[in-house]
């Protein structure tokens, strides 16, 4: 039977260690962000010219737009980590990161290994279309928003309020990292808010309530101690106005068995929250608002499950004894080394031909990069500086880290800016490349010298069997990527 008020001192080390092991193993992932070659170019700015990136600095298309870029720190890292170590700096670093996450959920608790340890799995197979991308700005964001989500608790256990103030400066580092700064002053308001609830509904001393509400007045200025001040949090309101859901893949929301899933998880949540009578104020608001950011764009998956899994194992009250657990554990360690030995020189072949080789790196990413291509414009294109170039939007990145002397249209920075007419540039993109609303006319007004484009596409179409018609000449074609040039008039 199972007893949930004895607790045991049964030590698994081994298979704590076995289990960190394959978590890390798991975790190797090639760098597959299609925004590594922008962030890297803002990383050398700042390292090389001790200026930040502020906006179109890249692109001839809004080449003044103001864009209050919250990323400069992780851009100071990638550019370090990457010129030092190269790609496996960046698989390793991720893979770090993501394990001391996962350290918070299996440590902070006192449920045994053979329940969590597969739970975790768990959560991290239902995440993994977002973690299979590799290390990214948003994992940092989901790294902290745990970490913020762990300490309140713990605080909030021990009555320690005045161990808060740890949170400005965590929150300072935050707000120079990655967009999603805005979840600390948002889960920190949260708990601000439960206790409010629980001052008016137990008449607490309001004394710990004044300290709760100073902590979090220092916190949210600290948010504002970054190069934009508080246009960081403009660019966040923007993102909840663009239809970012209707332009890219990874803001739409879930399909129905991930909706469901989460939905099932919240209902779980809450009803062991009730059984245990264990359903605090803080702790409903966080996995409600989790679900809703969940159920609105995918991307949010990581940041409901790792929460759930975080909360859901410290509702319980002690750790669960078994007679089996003793083979359980031994059974469930061989079982991790087994399988370690068929996945890991699977794991480590795939991130050598990958991260050790750069046409595979470009052949097999997350998004195709026309290697060869740009390889014929350092070759055959020498007058190429301040060049404009109309640009396939996923290879933004890419071209910008490729080809530093070309200016390019659009990049992943842009879907939330406000470009002609207020709408999104990732908009104006999609009209030019379907050949609508005068494409040729806004190509010409934006002194396009060079097109860079899949073949296949409406503009390639068009342009492909009379190009002069359009006062364009074919360049390059392959498999991959055709070039245009515009003929000068």
């Amino acid at each position: 039977m199972i007893d949930f008020d004895t607790k045991i001192n049964f030590p698994p080390k081994l298979l704590t260690v076995v289990f960190f092991l394959s978590i890390f193993i798991i975790f190797l992932l090639p760098h597959f962000d299609s925004d590594f070659g922008w962030h890297y170019r803002c990383g050398a700015q700042i390292i090389q010219k001790y200026t930040i990136c502020r906006g179109g600095e890249f692109n001839y298309f809004l080449p003044n737009y103001k864009w209050a870029n919250p990323n400069f720190l992780y851009d100071i890292l990638i550019y370090l980590v990457f010129n030092c170590l190269g790609f496996w700096g960046l698989t390793i670093l991720g893979s770090l990161i993501l394990t001391i996450l996962v350290g918070i959920l299996y440590f902070k608790n006192n449920i045994t290994p053979i329940i969590k340890i597969p739970f975790v799995y768990l959560l991290t197979f239902l995440s993994w279309d977002i973690f299979k991308l590799g290390f990214r700005s948003q994992i940092l964001s989901l790294f902290i928003a745990i970490i913020t989500i762990s300490f309140i608790l713990k605080v909030d256990k021990n009555k320690t309020f005045k161990q808060l103030f740890w949170f400005p400066p965590l929150f300072l580092v935050w707000s120079n990292t990655h967009g999603g700064f805005f979840l600390g002053p948002l889960i920190f308001g949260l708990f601000v808010l439960s206790k409010i609830i629980e001052t008016i509904k137990n008449q607490e001393n309001l004394k710990n309530l004044k300290i709760i509400l100073v902590i979090f007045l220092i916190c949210v200025l600290s948010t504002l101690i970054n190069p934009f001040g508080f246009h960081i949090y403009e660019e966040v309101y923007r993102h909840f106005q663009t239809p970012l859901n209707n332009l890219i893949a990874e803001w739409v929301p879930p399909v129905a068995i991930d909706a469901y899933l989460t939905i099932s998880c919240y209902l779980i949540f809450i009803g062991l929250s009730l059984f245990f009578k264990k359903l605090k104020s803080f702790e409903f608001l966080i996995i409600t608002l989790f679900l809703l950011f969940a159920l609105m764009a995918r991307r949010n998956l990581p940041l409901f499950y790792f929460s759930f899994g975080f909360l859901l194992l410290n509702i319980f009250p002690s750790q669960w004894k078994h007679k089996t657990e003793f083979a359980l554990s031994i059974f469930l360690t061989v079982l991790i080394c087994v399988a370690l030995i068929f996945y890991a020189p699977k794991k480590f072949n795939a991130l050598t031909l990958i991260n050790n080789d750069f046409n595979n790196y470009c052949q097999n990413s997350y998004v195709r990069y026309p290697k060869t291509a740009v390889e014929f414009i350092k070759k055959n294109i020498p007058a190429r500086l301040n060049k404009n170039v109309f640009n396939t939007y996923e290879w933004g990145g890419f071209l910008i880290w490729q080809l530093p002397e070309m200016n390019f249209f659009v990049d992943g920075r842009m879907p939330a800016w406000q470009g002609e007419t207020n709408k999104s540039p990732y908009t104006t993109w999609l009209e030019i490349i379907q050949t609508k609303n005068d494409w040729d006319k806004k190509l010409e007004l934006y002194q396009t010298d060079y097109l860079l484009i899949s073949p296949g596409t409406f503009l390639d179409l068009l342009l492909k069997d009379m190009p002069q018609k359009f006062n364009y000449q074919e360049l390059y074609r392959d498999e991959m990527a055709v070039i245009y040039k515009r003929n000068e008039k």
